[in-house]
């Protein structure tokens, strides 16, 4: 017996309510997978059961916006039926901010209007160098004068 027959009718997801509907929103959102989202569906719960987790990620290589998405869900074991699992969609998260998100925030952070020396894009260069640095567990400081 395969995997998909083990699984085979006992992990469901009420396509009529709203939690899927929400679901179906966030997925189509941030997917850049061709297929729609009812032919994903069965192999996105046998890997969510397989694994054991309440979660699925949508990579980045699939992702529209090039990050990492987290699609979570609360799963509930059937009384009446052995080993039916039924899943309800909770939320989405889209983990770590990119490096051009903290790039740009911490540019857009420092005051450059009084100091006419440092080019917009070189305090965003010097940026991605600082984070990347402290990122990695040492402690840089950029004064601008």
């Amino acid at each position: 017996m395969n995997r998909k027959e083990i699984y085979e009718g006992k992990l469901q997801m009420d396509y009529f309510s709203d939690s899927y509907l929400k679901f179906e929103e966030d997925f189509y959102r941030y997917s850049a997978l061709g297929e729609p989202l009812t032919t994903l569906t069965d192999d996105i719960l046998r890997a969510m059961a397989m694994s054991q987790k309440n979660y699925f990620k949508l990579s980045k290589r699939h992702s529209k916006d090039g990050r990492d998405h987290y699609f979570y869900f609360t799963i509930e074991f059937s009384k009446t039926g052995v080993g039916v699992r039924k899943f309800e969609y909770n939320t989405h998260n889209s983990g770590l901010p990119s490096w051009k998100e903290l790039v740009d925030a911490f540019a857009n952070e420092l005051d450059i209007s009084e100091n006419k020396n440092y080019s917009t894009d070189n305090l965003k260069i010097a940026a991605l160098i600082i984070l990347r640095v402290d990122y990695r567990g040492c402690f840089f400081c950029l004064v601008v004068q």
